[in-house]
């Protein structure tokens, strides 16, 4: 039996809204964004966008205009989330050109062909964007990151082929609704995916942090800071050999 794109956009929409709210939720105590929020509104945003560019809603500013400018935006947020996770300086000028400039070019290009592929490549430099600063942080070996980095290079090469598909006119002929239904598909296994890899992400790097500390304290003076015993047996037995 077929799938049925429509329902897949559906379940699609309502798996990242509840993915997006789960990650929202587990901000911790000070419910600052961070990273966990920013990815949580990237999901929010992200299903926005499906509803928005649901078939029946195609009047001027519905459709292939605010909702390709809502994934744009969810793109771009899922980029400053990975640069939080970094710890690394916002761009956040960067991050609001590419759905503002869509918003504001929209009445004279009208979602067409040409600028339509150039929203998926745009949304792709997004979603590579952040797996290079997923990338960066590979110094912390953090065991989730490999697959973190697999799921978001993927996602992104999806983007790119799909303005390639766009450009070419391949999205308008007998297989468009096997390609909408694979875009779904992988669309929902990376929302899920990447916030299963962000919440294990977070839960890593505090342990390997808090592990550290723990090793710091126990290797000098509470009061001087001055390295202790143990720290000066270990350094011995270091330079012997």
């Amino acid at each position: 039996m077929p799938l049925h794109p429509p329902t897949l956009l559906f379940v699609t929409a309502l798996v990242a809204t509840l993915s997006g709210g789960l990650l929202l939720l587990a901000r911790g105590p000070r419910r600052d964004l961070g990273p966990i929020g920013l990815w949580g509104a990237a999901m929010l945003l992200g299903a926005l966008g499906l509803v928005l560019d649901a078939p029946g809603l195609d009047g001027p500013w519905l459709g292939e205009g605010l909702g390709t400018a809502a994934i744009l935006g969810a793109t771009a947020a899922s980029w400053m989330a990975a640069r939080t996770f970094a710890e690394r300086p916002q761009l956040v000028l960067l991050a609001v050109v590419g759905p503002l400039a869509w918003l504001l070019l929209l009445p004279m290009h009208g979602a067409s062909g040409p600028w339509l592929a150039l929203a998926c490549w745009v949304g792709g430099a997004y979603i590579l964007a952040a797996a290079w600063e997923l990338w960066r942080v590979r110094t912390e070996r953090l065991p989730s990151a490999p697959t973190a980095l697999v799921l978001l290079a993927s996602h992104g090469a999806v983007y790119v082929a799909r303005g390639a598909d766009v450009l070419a006119g391949r999205d308008t002929g007998p297989w468009t609704g096997a390609i909408q239904a694979a875009l779904l598909i992988e669309g929902l296994l990376n929302t899920v995916g990447m916030a299963v890899m962000l919440l294990c992400l977070m839960k890593e790097r505090v342990e390997l942090r808090t592990s550290g500390q723990l090793r710091a304290q126990a290797l000098q003076d509470g009061l001087t800071g001055i390295a202790n015993r143990r720290h000066f047996d270990e350094r011995l037995a270091t330079e012997l050999r």
